[in-house]
């Protein structure tokens, strides 16, 4: 009866712990990269400022839009007059107007226009930096898993050589000293999973914050890297330079201040100024009442200078923001090179890392029929298993570090479509 009782409280405690993961599951949300990176950018507060200053720049726009049509005043005169013989008053309704038509001619309200592409560059470069950080904890916490993943296979391993091992001394065929090598490898292993489960932790505490919601247990959907670092290298025709928003920024500052050397032009051209109304003239000795209207120039001719000199300021910073442009050109150009050569490398290295694989495992297949054949001592049957191990965590790092290189120069070009196309 007891036995029975024992039996029924072990299924229920079964049947909790399974009520229980399932429920740890069902809190847990599968994302990929792709869809990872675009929540990173709507939670980042960085990209959510610049909306809003991009936003400030288009009203700016429109503002100075607005200046480059006439403007329309009223002006209520009156004047009151007290002589010596008699008293009248005089007053008038007019309208006037002031029309700067340089800034009309050469489009002045264009530098706010180019301004806000100046911050337009500013989000994509933000985005840039948000999409390679996400992906460099993504591509992490995969690697994290994929150690605790082969450490915990090379645990049951031991585990089960441990029995034999046990069995072994047990039997007189092996000594204590096997139990006892075994049982500390067992160790070592536990505790390098431990080890290995909280850094991944800490990865996934920080993409959980990135991504914006701490109450979700992600799960990260696994990425392909075995048949990546099999396709062919990217076309370099289809990653320009050129779309990078680090150049972009360089091109927009140039083409601002190219824009103000306009603007100093529509600063030399006449402004126009015209009227009329209607003049109410009280003095009994006047001519009467009577309408006028009229229209002048204003003709500016001496500045000091000053047009000279704020055309020669936006010369010397056109001539600074593309020279700023060509080393980031150049660094970028460095960079593709480097990346290509690197990606050139992983995949020869991955050819070799995939031999080792195969001899390791044969030597392991060995090394376990050997031991138990008494033909090689403990630690050599440790070594073949450790072996084996450590070069699988080294072929699944240099397939994650080949993405991970593919994937920076993906973004490098700001052709993050692309390279999300490429990851389904």
């Amino acid at each position: 009866m007891l036995k029975f009782s024992f039996i029924i409280k072990i299924l229920i405690s079964l049947i909790s712990l399974q009520s229980f993961l399932s429920a740890q599951d069902a809190n847990r949300t599968v994302i990929d990269l792709e869809t990872a990176i675009r929540k990173a950018e709507s939670n980042n507060y960085v990209i959510k400022s610049q909306k809003f200053e991009k936003s400030a720049a288009e009203q700016n726009y429109e503002n100075q839009r607005s200046k480059t049509l006439p403007d329309l005043s009223l002006l209520l005169f009156r004047q009151d007059h007290f002589l010596s013989a008699y008293n009248f008053h005089q007053q008038s309704a007019s309208l006037r107007s002031n029309w700067a038509l340089g800034d009309l001619i050469m489009n002045s309200a264009d530098v706010a226009k180019s301004e806000s592409k100046i911050i337009e560059s500013k989000i994509e470069q933000e985005k840039l930096s948000n999409e390679r950080r996400v992906a460099g904890i993504y591509l992490q916490t995969l690697l994290k898993e994929t150690e605790i993943e082969i450490q915990s296979k090379r645990l049951e391993l031991m585990m089960m050589h441990k029995t034999i091992a046990n069995i072994g001394w047990k039997a007189g065929t092996r000594s204590k000293l096997d139990v006892l090598q075994s049982e500390n490898e067992i160790s070592k292993i536990e505790e390098e999973i431990e080890r290995i489960k909280n850094e991944k932790e800490k990865l996934l505490s920080e993409f959980n914050s990135i991504v914006g919601n701490d109450s979700l247990d992600y799960e990260l959907e696994p990425i392909n890297a075995e048949n990546l670092i099999e396709q062919l290298l990217p076309d370099t025709s289809m990653l320009s330079v050129n779309e990078n928003p680090f150049i972009k920024e360089y091109d927009f500052r140039a083409n601002t201040e190219m824009l103000r050397k306009d603007v100093v032009t529509a600063q030399q051209l006449p402004a126009l100024g015209f009227g009329g109304g209607y003049f109410n003239d009280g003095d009994p000795t006047g001519d009467g009442n009577y309408w006028q209207v009229n229209v002048g120039l204003k003709l500016p001719l001496f500045m000091w200078g000053s047009t000279d000199y704020q055309r020669q300021l936006s010369e010397a910073k056109i001539r600074s923001f593309r020279s700023q442009k060509m080393d980031i050109q150049r660094e970028l150009n460095i960079f593709y090179r480097k990346t290509f050569s690197e990606l050139e490398n992983y995949k020869e290295i991955s050819k070799i890392q995939k031999e080792r694989e195969s001899i390791a495992e044969q030597a392991f297949a060995i090394a376990r029929v050997d031991y138990k054949a008494g033909l090689i001592t403990n630690l050599e049957f440790i070594d073949a298993q450790q072996s084996l191990a450590e070069i699988k965590i080294k072929i699944k790092e240099t397939r994650l570090r080949y993405v991970a290189k593919l994937i920076d120069l993906y973004l490098a070009a700001n052709q993050s479509d692309m390279l999300f196309t490429m990851l389904k």
